[in-house]
């Protein structure tokens, strides 16, 4: 097993509201977002090695996030735990990346299950540091929000990125 040391919190940089979801499914064109951002990073020259894709999620090509969370709150495994990501060069060997749909507007769904997430995860890998991509040094690129003020207030949404609804 890989040594787990970061958790990295990116953004889909997409446009805040829109759910990632296209079509309908059953209907042509049908994709989710974990198919978006497969998509996305195909498009980027990501690519997950032939053995890991026979081993965990076989139709994702190219993602390079451990896991999304959809504006609904539901959590999505892209890579499993123990694949090297493709999110954060020079920090993927040790780190797991979780991507929030969205750029920095996100649902209270999406607040309490990246909570619920970082803390199973904290758990799970003593010691583990939080960061936002923006937080590296270089930067993959922005920080959704501030990670640091994030988690000093208890993980409690950031009232300047949580979606209002109109």
């Amino acid at each position: 097993m890989r040594p787990i040391e970061l958790l990295l919190i990116h953004c889909s940089q997409t446009p805040n509201g829109d759910d990632l979801f296209r079509a309908s499914i059953g209907l042509p064109g049908f994709q989710t977002p974990v198919q978006g951002v497969d998509l996305a990073h195909k498009k980027l020259g990501i690519r997950r090695s032939s053995a890991w894709r026979e081993r965990f999620n076989p139709d994702l090509a190219a993602i390079g996030h451990h896991y999304l969370i959809y504006r609904n709150g539901a959590i999505v495994a892209g890579r499993a735990e123990a694949e090297a990501g493709a999110h954060a060069p020079g920090f993927n060997q040790h780190s797991l990346s979780v991507c929030l749909i969205g750029t920095d507007q996100f649902t209270s769904a999406q607040w309490d299950s990246l909570k619920g997430l970082a803390i199973g995860l904290q758990a799970k890998y003593v010691g583990l540091q939080i960061l936002g991509a923006g937080d590296l040094n270089p930067s993959p690129g922005p920080s959704p929000f501030n990670v640091g003020t994030w988690l000093s207030g208890r993980m409690l949404p950031l009232q300047g990125n949580l979606e209002v609804r109109q």
